[in-house]
């Protein structure tokens, strides 16, 4: 069984939205496998966590032929820093496979708020929208 090819991609639009598509292998001996997408931070703590079976209910059957699992996140709105992606495939809900560092993703600079500022990542990983107000 091995992993191969991730392609990770800023695809455009307002938001950060990013895909990764992963090939997998040479690996007809999973019958129940899932795939977990993680990003964590330059210190190994994972920030961010996108799965198969949680996000989508998928679950599928390994082939000898490639198959190739796509996962677009629409927003992902992470502080300037630099991120490194790691891959896992399960079956039956055990890890059979991992691939640490298996890309690196480099956020820059930008005013998603208008406001000029951004925090940087010793105050958190995520930039969400809110709404303050004095009362």
């Amino acid at each position: 069984m091995s992993v191969t090819d991730l392609l990770l991609q800023h695809t455009g639009g307002a938001d950060l939205e990013v895909s990764a598509s992963i090939e997998v292998r040479d690996c007809e001996d999973l019958h129940d496998a899932t795939c977990g997408v993680a990003i964590a931070n330059s210190r190994g703590q994972r920030v961010a966590f996108f799965h198969t079976l949680y996000q989508s209910g998928l679950r599928f059957r390994g082939s000898k032929a490639p198959q190739t699992l796509r996962c677009t996140i629409p927003s992902l709105p992470l502080v300037p820093a630099s991120y490194y992606v790691e891959l896992v495939i399960s079956n039956e809900d055990k890890p059979i496979e991992k691939v640490e560092r298996a890309d690196r993703l480099d956020v820059v600079f930008r005013d998603v708020f208008g406001t000029g500022k951004v925090p940087n990542p010793s105050q958190g990983y995520m930039v969400l929208p809110c709404e303050w107000e004095r009362i």
